[in-house]
């Protein structure tokens, strides 16, 4: 997994306009958040059906779904710094 830090003013300034971007229908998410969020879908999903079944916690699946939640959170914040570096129009 990337190293984390926390955005620049400049990145999180096009971060929200990604966003904003994103909610009018603007922008598309690239396919890699995409996948990722589906990935995280899943992951959920299995470990609900197994909470249900077996009517336990699996502490390794809730643990693999803040890793997943985690590295989405990087691919977002990745999305934003190349945006950044590429689009002055959006500082």
């Amino acid at each position: 997994m990337d190293q984390y830090r926390v955005l620049t003013p400049d990145e999180a300034r096009t971060m929200i306009r990604l966003a904003g971007d994103f909610h009018s229908g603007k922008r598309r998410l690239p396919p890699e958040i995409i996948a990722k969020k589906k990935e995280i879908k899943a992951a959920i999903r299995n470990a609900e059906a197994f909470m249900i079944n077996l009517r336990v916690v699996d502490v390794g699946m809730v643990e693999r779904v803040v890793q997943l939640k985690l590295e989405l959170d990087t691919l977002y914040g990745n999305w934003a710094i190349s945006e950044t570096r590429s689009s002055p129009t959006l500082q």
